[in-house]
């Protein structure tokens, strides 16, 4: 099974990856992308990556929406044994992808290897994450 977290709101890498995933493995019918911040598909649940899913200023409906996003995102990691994150820059004020990442890399059981795929390395490198490492 493959998945793919996605920070943007355009669908651009899903279908990109999606076509590459299904050249290579033909038992896997689609690539499940997830948008932490919403989709183009679904413009009125847009949101900033400096918000979370559960904002004061939403009614209970778009916070129960983007709640379930946000858990359906957490449990698929949460069964993943690799994460490569391709192009995000771990911004410290991306906070629900700090919160996906930090729950997953502190509960999941299978997860053995996260790679950070991206050019401008040195910004990521100098993010105040921090590695969790599991014996």
């Amino acid at each position: 099974m493959f998945g793919l977290i996605s920070t943007n709101w355009d669908t651009v890498i899903d279908k990109a990856a999606d076509e590459l995933v299904k050249q290579f493995y033909t038992n896997i019918e689609s690539l499940k992308c997830f948008h932490i911040h919403g989709s183009v598909d679904s413009h009125e649940h847009l949101y900033l990556p400096s918000e979370t899913s559960q904002e004061k200023y939403r009614s209970p409906d778009d916070n129960n929406r983007h709640g379930l996003d946000h858990y359906t995102t957490l449990k698929f990691f949460k069964e993943a044994n690799q994460i490569i994150l391709y192009g995000l820059s771990l911004d410290p004020l991306d906070a629900e992808l700090r919160i996906i990442l930090n729950s997953t890399f502190t509960t999941s059981i299978n997860l053995r290897e996260v790679l950070v795929i991206n050019p401008d390395f040195k910004k990521v490198r100098q993010s105040k994450w921090f590695v969790i490492s599991k014996n």
